[in-house]
């Protein structure tokens, strides 16, 4: 299904035991503007399986991974058909 925000014990964590809040912020912003980005999607392998629930057209639309992962995009494709009746 992917992951929704940053999981706890990760950047929150580090954020309460040495100030690095700034650096939280920067990531959560990193991941809601620039993960559907094609440079992102192509280089950082957590993109892959971010899915932003607070944007789901943005999501559908450059997910290169997840949403075709979870049968969310491709669908009714002529490519998608070939591949479901391979199975």
């Amino acid at each position: 299904m992917g992951f929704t925000e940053i999981p706890k014990g990760g950047c929150q964590e580090l954020a309460l035991k040495k100030g690095m809040a700034p650096l939280c912020a920067f990531e959560k912003t990193i991941l809601n503007g620039l993960a559907y980005t094609p440079a992102i999607q192509s280089t950082v392998s957590c993109a892959g399986f971010y899915r932003n629930t607070n944007n789901i057209d943005e999501y559908k639309k450059g997910s290169t991974f997840l949403a075709s992962l979870n049968n969310e995009v491709g669908q009714g494709t002529e490519t998608y058909e070939k591949h479901r009746n391979r199975i």
